[in-house]
């Protein structure tokens, strides 16, 4: 079996897309010559990615439609789910009003990325922690769809591929490229 959390760490880690997780899936691309050992796990992943990805949308479903993660799950899970076709599941976790969510940490007031999520009531430590604060890239990256650099290889290469969710009828957003302005409306 494989376990979900040790799937998108390696997913995030290796930087794979979608279209190169099915070109390695097909056998059109190699692992990269050398890395044996380190795409050794990874290579078990790609077998498996559907698989992976209806577990973790299993464990979704068990927690009533909540992520339960840790930090370094906090950070990949939206992009994971986005990126195999789970962007309205993905956008439901975050705006949710209930425990834990984004969403309820602006119904009880945060102006800031909080330490952790809490239930009402617990304790608050730190009210100024970026260890969550990729949801704000999630938001352009996915949503706006501004993608930047999605190969790796060439920082001026700019897409755009937005998620279209039901929940939004328009999404803007602008980025400071060192090429220029990129604007989405």
């Amino acid at each position: 079996k494989i376990n979900p959390n040790i799937a998108l760490d390696l997913i995030e880690h290796f930087k794979l897309s979608k279209e190169e997780i099915m070109l390695l899936q097909k056998g059109v691309k190699k692992f990269p010559a050398g890395t044996k050992d380190r795409w050794g796990k990874i290579r078990e992943i790609v077998k498996h990615i559907n698989e992976t990805t209806n577990v973790v949308t299993k464990l979704i479903d068990d927690k009533d439609g909540h992520f339960d993660t840790g930090v370094l799950g906090g950070r990949v899970i939206f992009r994971v789910l986005a990126d195999n076709g789970y962007a309205d599941l993905a956008l439901n976790m975050i705006i949710r009003p209930d425990f834990p969510s984004y969403g309820n940490w602006i119904i009880r007031g945060a102006t800031t990325l909080w330490e952790s999520f809490h239930r009402e009531g617990g304790a608050i430590q730190s009210q100024n922690h970026h260890f969550w604060g990729d949801i704000s890239a999630w938001f352009y990256t996915y949503l706006a769809g501004i993608r930047i650099n999605p190969t790796g290889r060439n920082i001026g290469e700019v897409n755009i591929k937005p998620c279209f969710v039901d929940k939004l009828n328009f999404v803007s957003a602008k980025h400071q490229h060192p090429h220029g302005e990129i604007a989405v409306e």
